[in-house]
């Protein structure tokens, strides 16, 4: 599994802009980005990385692991703060990223569609 830090594209800039549907949450140096294609993509504080792809209804939401299918974490979703018990801490911050910082970050998400686990029904 390939392992880019989410911080160092977080900066520079690219031509088009994409990731408009992303999301950003930060808890310390972890980040997890709840991908607008469905996907996810989180890099945890010991340096390690889980991605695969999530369902979500109202506020509430499963992510699975891509390779293996097993649940990676529930989470809930108030006041802009994301809960996820079983992820390095519980609370995750919300980032409010302009455009440039969602356009970088979201090449995770679109690195995901590459795997031959990504569904061939999931959203391009």
């Amino acid at each position: 599994m390939r392992s880019l830090p989410l911080l160092a594209l977080l900066s520079g800039c690219c031509g088009g802009y994409a990731g408009a549907g992303d999301r950003v949450y930060q808890q310390g140096t972890a980040q997890l980005i709840l991908c607008g294609n469905n996907g996810f993509f989180a890099q945890l504080t010991d340096g390690s990385t889980i991605e695969g792809t999530y369902t979500e209804s109202a506020g509430s939401g499963v992510a699975t692991t891509g390779a293996t299918g097993a649940v990676a974490f529930d989470y809930t979703i108030t006041s802009g703060a994301l809960a996820a018990p079983q992820l390095d801490a519980d609370v995750w911050t919300a980032l409010s990223l302009d455009k440039t910082a969602l356009d970088h970050a979201d090449v995770h998400c679109t690195d995901l569609q590459m795997r031959p686990w990504w569904p061939a029904t999931a959203a391009p």
